[in-house]
């Protein structure tokens, strides 16, 4: 009986922990602050109950469920709405005709993983005071229209990574004063098309890594004069003009990691430049590299024998540059094998002069006769004087 009062007891206390945890859960995932609606198989659209009639969330979340739109004027009422999130919907996409959701005061959305497969004109002129939209992982293809982002006058940071673009408006963005930060990575088939790729006056920061550019021109981000980072790794880059930045003329960190380049030209770098990553090129060891020493070495981006001038890849990973008696091996662009084939060209060249030498001289030894000595007897010289007295 003892026994059976214990176990009860004990029942009783784990029903009223796990009660109180439930409380604590329900609290957190619902306040008048948050609202999370994670994993909860929503399907189709939000209705006004899953708002529980509560017009104070700054926040809701609610990724990782079956939407496929959102009523567009069912948030409006939220006048302290901050941030949204419907991450990994994979069926929410906008409707063409109008915005797909109005809020003046939401200034973070996030949709990554979700269904958009175009951007409309009037898609986002329903968030005017929008500052961060991240839109990675989605199925977009183009973005056509010049005035998409036109009344997001405050968008600060736009996240286009790991779609399927291969084309942007030259215009697309032109309208924002306060676009610091975009990333278009991993679109496969974006690539700069004849003039400039993208204008921007205020842009600092560009990501194009993993996209399909080949050739950089004057006018390929000529149109983007406050660029400050821009990193373009795992690209097809084979030829860089030695004009590419000039326009960028605080331009500081430039990535061109994993491309096919051979050469670099030396007008790329200039007393603004801070970091310039070339790793897993296919550059060659010529004196183009020693004076590529001379002018880090002129810029103070050389210090002493040993210099991290890479420090700004995807994991902050750093490679370094090493010159010994003016002769600049680079272990980010320069393997082993072209530094060998390098030694090695120079080794057959000394055995190819050795042989030569050898060869002159035993032709001349095969010329040469005792008996051709005789000739002096003929001549009046001194040593024929001297044996014919004796």
């Amino acid at each position: 009986m003892a026994d059976f009062k214990l176990i009860f007891c004990l029942f009783l206390g784990n029903f009223s922990f796990f009660t109180a945890m439930s409380e604590i859960v329900n609290a957190s995932s619902s306040n008048d602050f948050l609202l999370d609606l994670r994993f909860q198989n929503i399907t189709l659209t939000l209705t006004s109950n899953h708002l529980l009639n509560k017009t104070s969330f700054e926040t809701i979340d609610l990724s990782h469920n079956n939407l496929e739109f959102i009523t567009s004027h069912l948030l409006e009422g939220l006048k302290n709405l901050k941030t949204l999130k419907i991450d990994e919907n994979k069926n929410f996409k906008p409707r063409k005709v109008e915005a797909f959701l109005h809020s003046a005061s939401l200034t973070y959305f996030s949709c990554s993983g979700c269904g958009f497969q175009e951007i409309y004109e009037k898609t986002f002129t329903g968030l005017p005071n929008l500052e961060v939209l991240d839109l990675s992982r989605n199925q977009l293809k183009s973005i056509d229209s010049k005035i998409a982002f036109q009344s997001n006058e405050k968008l600060n940071f736009v996240n286009f990574s790991s779609n399927f673009l291969d084309f942007i408006h030259p215009e697309t963005f032109s309208a924002n004063k306060n676009l610091q930060i975009l990333d278009l990575s991993m679109n496969a088939g974006l690539k700069a098309m004849q003039g400039n790729f993208l204008s921007n006056s205020h842009l600092e920061i560009l990501y194009l890594r993993g996209c399909n550019f080949d050739v950089l021109d004057e006018n390929t981000f000529s149109a983007l004069p406050n660029l400050r980072e821009i990193y373009l790794q795992n690209n097809k880059i084979r030829k860089v003009s030695a004009a590419s930045f000039d326009k960028n003329t605080i331009l500081a960190k430039i990535s061109f990691e994993m491309n096919f380049l051979e050469q670099l030209p030396l007008q790329i770098i200039t007393n603004h430049t801070k970091n310039l990553c070339l790793d897993a090129n296919s550059f060659k060891l010529t004196r183009g590299y020693v004076r590529l020493y001379t002018k880090y070495e002129k810029y103070h981006l050389i210090h002493g024998d040993e210099a991290t001038i890479c420090e700004n890849r995807n994991e902050t990973l750093k490679f370094e540059w090493f010159v010994i008696k003016h002769k600049l091996v680079n272990m980010a662009g320069i393997s082993d094998a072209f530094i060998g084939t390098y030694i090695s060209a120079i080794v057959v060249a000394e055995i190819v002069v050795l042989v030569a030498l050898v060869g002159c001289f035993m032709k001349l030894s095969k010329k040469f006769k005792p008996e051709d000595l005789s000739q002096t007897i003929l001549n009046e010289s001194s040593i024929y004087k001297i044996i014919k007295n004796d």
